[in-house]
Order: C-alpha cells, then structure tokens, then sequence
C-alpha cells in the first residue's frame, strides 16, 4: 500500500489499484461482501471503505487498460457493474435481494436509444423511422430507457 506524504493520508494507486478494483469487480454481491472478500485476501480496513470500492468498481475498465492487460479491457457493452445487490428488508426471513442502480451506465459502440414505447399505443410510424435511421447506419443495439409496456390499456 502506498502511503502519502503528511496530511494525504492513505490511497491505493497504481497496479495496487488495479489488483484491488480487479478482486472488488470479481467478488459477487453488495460493497459490503466486496469489502468483506478484499479484507480476506490481506488488504488494509482503510482501503476498503464503500466510496473506494465503488470508485474502482466505476474506475475498472481505465485501470485495466493501464495496469492490466484483457479481461476488462473492453469493458462491456452496458456496464452491469453499477449495479449492486441489497436486501429487499431488514427483517428476519427469506433473503430477497433486488439490483440497485449506485452509477452510471456507460455505452460503447453504436446504440439507438429511445425512452417511452407504451406498448400497444406506440407511435408505430415513429418506430418504424427508428428502425430505418438505426439500419441507414448500421446499429444494431437498441436501449430502452423508458416504459416497455402500457398497463392501462
């Protein structure tokens, strides 16, 4: 671990930075059992705080491509790694866990993008001028970031 001068106080940088966002990534489940794995394997407490995990969690694809050499290195299409896993309650009883966004998601490569669909109302024209733009250049990945599906109708 690497110390900085007085009033620093302590940070992990470098490839130590790297190993320690590679066993976070690697590790399933909240920041939680994130911290809990990365203590396990020898690091310090106050390396291992919620902010710092997450940092890395967001940081992870960047230090690949510095420090590490593949397996991240194109990070994913739509970056899961936002996404944590918490306890739907805490009370005694059956675990339900339920995904909870804590980033930001982050696309590569060329996506169409479109919000509200509300099926069956839709706009079909409009979706149809949609799907000729998104063939006129080539895409062919699509993110709905709205409602799917109309309920009331």
């Amino acid at each position: 671990m690497t110390e900085c001068s007085e009033g620093q106080g302590k940070r992990l940088i470098g490839a130590e930075r790297f190993k320690f966002a590679r066993l976070a990534v690697e590790t399933l489940g909240t920041w939680k059992d994130k911290r809990a794995a990365l203590i396990a394997a020898g690091w310090p407490e106050w390396a291992t705080t919620e902010g710092r995990i997450k940092a890395c969690l967001r940081d992870i694809a960047a230090l690949e491509k510095r420090w590490g050499g593949g397996k991240h290195a194109g990070a994913p299409a739509l970056g899961v790694r936002e996404y944590t896993f918490g306890a739907l309650t805490d009370e005694p009883g059956p675990d339900v866990r339920l995904p909870v966004f804590d980033g930001e998601p982050h696309l590569t490569g060329d996506w169409v993008v479109c919000g509200d669909l509300h099926l069956p109302t839709t706009d079909f024209a409009l979706a149809e001028r949609m799907l000729e733009t998104a063939r006129e250049l080539d895409m062919r990945r699509l993110l709905i970031v709205g409602d799917l599906c109309n309920f009331e109708a």
